[in-house]
Parts: C-alpha cells; sequence; structure tokens
C-alpha cells in the first residue's frame, strides 16, 4: 500500500518535471534541476529487496529524477534490533548498496518515532 503511494507521488512529479524542465536549462531529471539551483531532490524507499514492480524500481533509480535516497523502515531501531542486543544491518545495508549502484546519496531516517 505505502509502495504504490510512493509510486502515484513520483509519477504525479515526474509528469510534471519535463515541462519544467525544458522551461530552465535543457536539464532533464527533477535531481539534476534541483542540482543546478544548489539543492537536491530525493525520494524515500523501503523493502526494494522483495519488490518486483520493474518500473517503480527503474524510476526510483532514476538518478537524474532522484539523487538522494531515504530508507523508508529498514535503518530504524526496531528493524536492525528486533531482539534485544542482536543487530543486523543486512536490510539497511542492501538499501545503502541500492543507492550506491545508481548513483544516489543516501539519506539516514530517524531511529524511532514517539
Amino acid at each position: 500500500m505505502v509502495q504504490s503511494h510512493y509510486t502515484i507521488v513520483a509519477c504525479a512529479l515526474l509528469a510534471i518535471s519535463p515541462a519544467l524542465v525544458t522551461a530552465q536549462s535543457g536539464l532533464r531529471g527533477l535531481h539534476r534541476l534541483a542540482k543546478a539551483k544548489g539543492r537536491y531532490f530525493g525520494t524515500a524507499t523501503d523493502q526494494l529487496w522483495t519488490n518486483t514492480d520493474s518500473a517503480y524500481l527503474a524510476l526510483t533509480g532514476n538518478s537524474s529524477e532522484f539523487g538522494v535516497n531515504t530508507p523508508g523502515n529498514q535503518q530504524k531501531w526496531d528493524a536492525t534490533e528486533k531482539t534485544r542486543n542482536v543487530f543486523s544491518f543486512t536490510n539497511a545495508d542492501y538499501q545503502v548498496a541500492w543507492a550506491k549502484n545508481h548513483s544516489q546519496a543516501i539519506r539516514g531516517h530517524t531511529l524511532g518515532k514517539h
């Protein structure tokens, strides 16, 4: 369900980006446009290792559109320490590697919520 919301938001932003980008300096992609103004544009993703939606993966992995990737949950406390004093960073490491393989910076998420 959350993944489909990300897809809808990403597709909506993607739909308007060509008009914005073309009107500017010929740059293509939301992140490239933001970077030209000294900013960055990214997305939050979650559970990429179980995702089989090739369109979603292609979109979120496009570094012209998204230059920064924020893990949704896999770096949070409950994901890295499900059992007290037993830590696993496997999914968090996967997310970081995935972002690096797609030329994206990784931005940490909050460890927990109140």
